[in-house]
């Protein structure tokens, strides 16, 4: 809960490994966590450069993109990210589950950046491929529910938030998007 002082002890391993990649990664998050794009996208590109295929650079360009609000880079990288998971081999950095998860959260994102650009069926298409690998996912409901709710179907996102609620009947947005 001390990003401050977690970035100057971050700073402090970088200036001893500047390629560290874990360093770089976690810096990248923090500096995200705290607002600081540029300084972000700095150890983005860093991390990009020294380790060109760790998968997990291609979720940090998504985030970084999404707290830009740009929904067409968040597009662009989540099918990169997709693209560069789907030809990954198994290896030191990129184990078979991180790279299974990294085309889920890539299908994801893409899915959410398609449903903000009202590419519906796209988005569909996407939302439900990430529902049906995770079935017991209420975030995968939900935005499934989502596109319902752009394509104005009502009836069937009421059901997939009351599918979500039973997965999770703690879930804010499960119990809003029914009350909505």
């Amino acid at each position: 809960s001390k990003a401050e002082d977690a970035i100057k002890d971050i700073d402090e391993v970088l200036k001893k490994q500047p390629s560290g990649r874990e360093a770089l990664f976690l810096n990248a998050q923090a500096r995200l966590t705290m607002g600081q794009l540029d300084m972000a996208n700095t150890s983005i590109n860093d991390l990009a450069r020294y380790h060109p295929n760790y998968l997990k650079t291609g979720l940090l360009k998504i985030q970084a993109a999404v707290t830009a609000g740009s929904t067409e880079d968040t597009l662009k990288f989540a099918t990169e990210l997709i693209n560069n998971a789907n030809s990954a081999t198994p290896n030191a950095e990129n184990d078979p589950q991180l790279i299974a998860d990294m085309r889920l959260r890539g299908v994801s994102a893409r899915g959410l950046a398609q449903l903000d650009l009202g590419k519906l069926p796209e988005a569909k298409s996407d939302l439900e491929e990430v529902a049906r690998l995770s079935p017991r996912s209420a975030s995968a409901q939900i935005n499934l529910a989502k596109v319902s709710l752009a394509e104005r179907n009502f009836t069937a996102a009421l059901a997939i938030y009351d599918k979500a609620l039973t997965l999770d009947p703690q879930n804010f947005d499960a119990v809003t998007g029914i009350v909505n």
